[in-house]
């Protein structure tokens, strides 16, 4: 047929091939779906951008660097964001389900939002790409703060799952134009992942190498400073200081961005910079304070300390502690469960040995910082002096022998006097004390105002000192800066720095090794009489704060390693009177007081010395406390058992040693035993006889007081039974105060969790629901248990 040819009949109804009529409608809703008006295409815009500025703002990092891990979040969010706009429904609602299932908190609100509206598009039968959009900002935000724990990475594999099902849908109905540029950006990234991949491993070796000998290094320099050498530890702490410089230098080179873009390898890298920059500045601060600061120059020949050269060591010391705390930050922040196990493990040496560094560093900086007031280096300072003896047992440990009094000005010591406590008495002033609010009332019944030698009739030592100071004041007209407490071993302890001094009245000497037999036990049967016995250890005490005063003292980690266990047991206790001296007693753990924390458990045993003797050198105690635990309703039921043995002979030795005023036969210790808790009290027994007690509100505290006499050679057993609650939760605390008396004492404590399995920790031992733990009779022992 030609072109002019007239077209034959029928030939008009040749049939298209046509879809059928679903086909068509879905064609028909894919056209409409293509096709966005230039309003809407600004909405999108507009959109898209707002998605990828509150992903920037939302939580996640997958690589550890701050401005990677924000990119990483801005493009994640908008890309979901397009790729929701265009994606099949069933996907929305999938994803949005999936992240609603695994979100909690500020995330469920956005997973839920995401989810009503993707049911609200089905429903409604809507294809809307704005409103696709703002499902998607909404699924991504929300897989950005998933939280579930079934296993490492769990929420990141979520998140996959929920965003990957729209994004493929997302995918697969793009044009072909677009699908082709996806592809090629995900060979793109995929690549520079291989190659970040390549480089991570390969320098993860030089890494793992010098890491290492840097903190061999760092290990090295702080055992060189401990011992006193601090050429050695400066040189060590330069090498060390330089190694960590080199590799953090190395981390940050710009060949290195590739790894530092992979997620989990930033991580890593991120880890190595920061810890080897905080390695670098640690050590150099710390070869600083070794080259410049040389603390056994402090010590002044014929005692003292040289304040002026304490002044030059404000400077290196303070800005090591500065740095230390800048690099603890900045570690912890690196923590992550994806670092590896080997940087791990280069990360705990590190920290260990910072935390190591830390103690002496903080005391230091407290030192240079608020020493020189306490040796008054700005004004002349008055220190009262208590000298406790355990051999008659009161709370704080010992009644007061004797007494001495202390002038320090621009870091000289001085004696200005010594006494017994009977020359302090001031029954006139009884009054005052009893009236005083703010005083325990099992203080207040020692009357302390007549009886000087109860000034330790508190377990909480700033009550003791700041009543001993209020009533030394009264008595002698000096003004009082603060109270030091010490007992026959800190004695020992000042008498390896004077040397043996002569016994006066006897042909022997006392020294450290035998300071605390004489002080407890022999001075009571060595001297004819009381009156003598008193009048020559009251000389004795001021030969030895003579000569304390003029010795030159110790180096100051001699000075640490003799005296630190004694603050420690509580037998070497200070008190300033000035708050800001509080820093740095605090720190040493001179000035700790003892008293309740609201919502968790308390508990002292304390005996009493009631014969009057010092017939306590004899005493022996075991404590034992057993206690059943809800931790959800914090209900607590508890027993305590007190076993005291007294190993005194019947005869042989003094009144003073072993007599007593109740008639009884000599030898017998009567003791006010008494449990100090925030429980009241159930019953208590006394060998298995229900016995009486003396429950008194000791103003935040319940005390409750039994007393008993254990026959010469005998043994007691009180039990108290105790009820009352805690915090509710998983974390049940004990604080355990001790009483350093002369023989030291067992104490174990068992906690029982019936229902639940009790997590232990160091020195606690578990079986199932109950923990076992030893704590120290002297000192202070805080518990920490949690229940699964």
């Amino acid at each position: 047929m030609s072109e002019g040819d007239p077209v034959p009949p029928g030939a008009l109804f040749v049939p298209p091939a046509v879809a059928p009529a679903e086909d068509e409608a879905e064609q028909t809703s894919r056209r409409r779906r293509s096709v966005v008006s230039s309003s809407q295409r600004i909405v999108l815009t507009s959109m898209v951008g707002g998605a990828a500025i509150l992903g920037t703002l939302s939580p996640g990092a997958p690589t550890g660097h701050d401005v990677v891990d924000a990119v990483y979040r801005a493009v994640f969010v908008a890309v979901l964001a397009l790729a929701a706009s265009r994606a099949r429904r069933w996907s929305v609602i999938i994803g949005a389900a999936i992240a609603t299932a695994a979100s909690v908190g500020f995330g469920l609100i956005f997973a839920g939002a995401a989810l009503l509206m993707a049911v609200f598009l089905v429903g409604r039968d809507l294809r809307n790409r704005v409103y696709g959009t703002c499902v998607g900002a909404f699924i991504g935000m929300a897989c950005l703060r998933l939280d579930v724990d079934w296993f490492l990475g769990a929420p990141a594999v979520l998140a996959i799952i929920a965003s990957g099902l729209v994004m493929w849908s997302g995918y697969r109905v793009s044009r072909r134009r677009t699908r082709r540029v996806i592809r090629w950006a995900v060979a793109v990234v995929a690549l520079v992942m291989v190659v970040g991949v390549g480089m991570a491993v390969y320098e993860a070796l030089a890494f793992s190498s010098s890491l290492e000998k840097a903190v061999g290094a760092t290990t090295d320099g702080v055992s060189s400073l401990q011992s006193g050498s601090t050429e050695a530890a400066a040189e060590q702490f330069e090498g060390a200081k330089d190694r960590f410089r080199d590799v953090a230098d190395s981390s940050r080179a710009w060949w290195l961005f590739p790894a530092r873009m992979v997620p989990v390898v930033g991580h890593n890298i991120e880890a190595v910079t920061v810890l080897s920059e905080a390695g670098a500045s640690l050590t150099g601060a710390a070869g600083r304070i070794s080259a410049e600061v040389d603390y056994t120059a402090l010590r002044r020949e014929g005692g003292g300390v040289d304040l002026g050269l304490l002044a030059t060591f404000r400077g290196p010391v303070l800005d090591a502690a500065s740095r230390l705390r800048t690099a603890i930050d900045d570690v912890e922040e690196i923590r992550s469960p994806w670092i590896v196990g080997l940087l791990s493990e280069r990360i705990d040496e590190f920290e260990a040995k910072v935390e190591e560094f830390r103690g002496q560093t903080d005391l230091a900086a407290a030192a240079v910082e608020f020493g020189p007031a306490l040796f008054g280096g700005q004004g002349e300072r008055h220190y009262l002096v208590l000298l406790g003896n355990p051999a008659e047992a009161r709370d704080l440990g010992g009644h007061i022998g004797n007494w001495a009094e202390l002038r320090m000005l621009d870091g000289r010591p001085e004696l200005v006097q010594v006494g017994r406590p009977l020359q302090l008495a001031q029954p006139q002033v009884e009054g005052a004390v009893l009236e005083a609010d703010d005083l325990p009332p099992s203080f207040v019944g020692m009357r302390p105002a007549t009886n000087p030698q109860n000034w330790g009739a508190s377990m909480d030592f700033p009550v003791d000192a700041k009543v001993a100071a209020r009533l030394f004041e009264t008595k002698t007209g000096h003004r009082i800066d603060g109270v030091l407490y010490a007992d026959p071993q800190a004695m020992a302890a000042m008498l390896a720095i004077t040397g043996p001094l002569p016994i006066p009245g006897l042909e022997r000497t006392i020294e450290s090794s035998n300071a605390v037999e004489f002080l407890t036990v022999d001075q009571f049967s060595a001297y004819p009489d009381a009156n003598a016995a008193n009048d020559a250890l009251t000389e004795l005490v001021r030969d030895l704060f003579e000569k304390l005063t003029q010795s030159t003292l110790p180096a100051p980690a001699e000075l640490g390693s003799s005296f630190g266990p004694l603050v420690k047991s509580g037998r070497l206790r200070m008190v300033s009177l000035s708050a800001p001296d509080h820093n740095l007693l605090g720190l040493v753990g001179l000035d700790n007081g003892f008293g309740p924390t609201a919502g968790e458990d308390l508990l002292a045993v304390i005996t009493r010395n009631a014969n009057p003797s010092k017939i306590d050198a004899y005493l022996h105690r075991d404590t034992a406390y057993d206690v059943t635990w809800d931790p959800d309703t914090g209900a607590v039921t508890s027993e305590v058992t007190v076993t005291l043995r007294n190993d005194a002979p019947a005869d042989g030795l003094s009144r003073d040693a072993i007599g007593n005023s109740a008639g009884l036969p000599w030898g017998t210790n009567i003791s006010d035993l008494a449990v100090v808790t925030p429980f009241e009290l159930d019953r208590v027994t006394v060998d298995g006889i229900d016995s009486r007690v003396t429950p008194l509100r000791d103003i935040d505290v319940w005390r409750h007081t039994v007393r008993v006499e254990i026959p010469p050679g005998g043994r007691v057993t009180v039990v108290f039974e105790l009820n009352g609650e805690v915090d509710s939760g998983q974390t049940y605390r004990l604080r355990f105060g001790g009483q350093p008396l002369v023989n030291d004492s067992a104490v174990t404590a068992k906690v029982t969790a019936p229902g639940r399995r009790i997590l232990g920790g160091a020195g606690i031992s578990t079986s199932g629901a109950g923990a076992t733990a030893t704590l120290s009779d002297t000192g202070q022992t805080l518990l920490t248990l949690r229940a699964d």
